[in-house]
């Protein structure tokens, strides 16, 4: 049963059009039983404040930027207590909007749209072919061109607790080794012959020989060694998926849960680490990402404004090509991912959660 002084705040928070007037007294309540050890909250009612109080129409309401700091002091409060993942906040963001476009697919004449609805089915068939691959136990590298694939093999490890790290498609042998030696790698998604055949070459001088899981069906000779990504996913119905994803082995959120590796331009590259905090720090803190110059750049607090850029790179990267660019024209801020050329990958995203394309 719910605390009635929580059923208030919440019922106060579905009523938007009162923000103007409710919004600070709203914030006051929720920094009290953010700040205090003697109010139980469920987490799913912690989740439930954290997409509200994250939503510009609220934080547009309160009057000062002061306020709208402390909101972000607060939210960074909220998901340590509640456990806050990013599939947490990708599952709202799927209850939202399930039919909305998150991924648009450019490198054909005909787009394709991938709603967040479709990603997140995907994810979870991805996530669970690589569990049963890997005996519960998988560690990814996504040594892959952008592509719808390959940023969802990357957003399934985020999402479902399975260490991983993305590789430059221009990484010689003896980094790759290095890379998947340190890591403890037993599974590379690969996406095309010439990257197949090396992986191929150097399986077996590394410490533990992985499994090369292939976007494209016509690369690579299929055997125990080399498997095709599209095969694995339809192996299991959705009990199956379900089964196998709530027995895995959760991260903590302060847990090591993907590396982000430097160039190697001086020596063999270092890895930087990020953990589950780090993710849902930088993505739900809930203030839209401004264009220049403008009021809403008030809205972000100075911690969120160093790790945004970084946590970008790792959270939703299509790839190591990914271009960040602000469109002046409707003075939204968007993704570009990939190479300048026909082939493009864009998304959309709010600030500190996912968003919809208005």
């Amino acid at each position: 049963m719910r605390d009635p002084f929580i059923d208030s705040i919440i019922n106060s928070l579905k009523l938007k059009e009162s923000y103007p007037e409710t919004a600070d007294d709203i914030l006051s309540k929720v920094v009290d039983i953010a700040d205090s050890a003697d109010i139980s909250v469920d987490n799913s009612d912690w989740h439930l404040i954290l997409n509200y109080i994250g939503k510009s129409e609220f934080l547009l309401s309160l009057p000062l930027d002061s306020r709208r700091t402390l909101t972000a002091e607060t939210a960074f409060k909220i998901i340590q207590r509640s456990n806050y993942t990013l599939w947490d906040m990708f599952r709202q963001r799927v209850a939202e909007h399930p039919k909305k476009s998150l991924f648009r697919d450019m490198s054909s004449e005909m787009q394709l749209h991938y709603t967040y609805e479709q990603i997140g089915a995907y994810t979870q068939e991805i996530a669970t072919a690589f569990y049963y691959l890997k005996d519960n136990q998988p560690r990814a590298a996504i040594f892959s061109e952008n592509s719808i694939d390959s940023a969802c093999c990357d957003l399934a490890c985020l999402f479902f607790d399975i260490p991983d790290t993305t590789v430059n498609v221009h990484t010689g042998t003896e980094v790759l080794l290095h890379i998947f030696n340190e890591l403890k790698i037993n599974i590379v998604v690969c996406d095309n012959e010439q990257r197949c055949n090396l992986l191929d070459k150097i399986r077996y001088k590394a410490n533990i020989p992985y499994t090369t899981v292939l976007l494209d069906a016509a690369i690579g000779e299929r055997n125990e060694d080399n498997q095709l990504l599209g095969e694995l996913c339809k192996s299991h119905n959705k009990k199956q998926i379900s089964d196998i994803l709530d027995k895995r082995e959760r991260f903590a959120l302060n847990e090591v849960c993907t590396v982000m590796f430097t160039s190697g331009s001086t020596g063999m590259p270092k890895g930087v680490s990020f953990s589950g905090d780090n993710l849902s720090d930088g993505f739900d803190c809930g203030a839209s990402f401004p264009a220049e110059n403008t009021a809403e750049n008030r809205l972000l607090s100075p911690r969120v404004k160093r790790c945004f850029i970084g946590i970008c790179r790792r959270a939703y990267s299509l790839g190591k090509n990914q271009r960040i660019l602000g469109c002046q024209k409707n003075r939204q801020r968007s993704f570009r991912f990939g190479r300048m050329e026909k082939t493009v990958y864009r998304g959309n995203f709010r600030f500190l959660s996912l968003r919809e394309k208005q």
